[in-house]
């Protein structure tokens, strides 16, 4: 949950300054759930240290991974001159 707000703040306190600059990097654990021929595909997760298994806890994981749609949403809505995301996460 840590990980959520974190990004939330600093989006909301830095992704609005049309003259600034982000890089966004991630580096850990990401999960992947369903495939391509699934109704909803595949869907890719951020995974902080302390999330539950997703297998044996799947609503509890839920709360805790970040979906990268998220990720996405924030590069969509922020207005600086430049930002660079770049995500380097197993299993995802």
């Amino acid at each position: 949950r840590n990980l959520r707000e974190v990004l939330q703040q600093f989006f909301a306190k830095y992704g609005y300054d049309q003259t600034g600059r982000i890089l966004f990097y991630y580096y850990g654990h990401g999960y992947q759930i369903g495939d391509i021929g699934d109704e909803g595909g595949p869907r890719a997760f951020l995974v902080p240290t302390d999330s539950p298994n997703p297998v044996t806890k799947e609503g509890d994981f839920y709360a805790v991974a970040m979906p990268v749609t998220q990720i996405t949403e924030f590069a969509r809505q922020i207005t600086v001159k430049h930002a660079f995301f770049a995500l380097e996460a197993c299993r995802a």
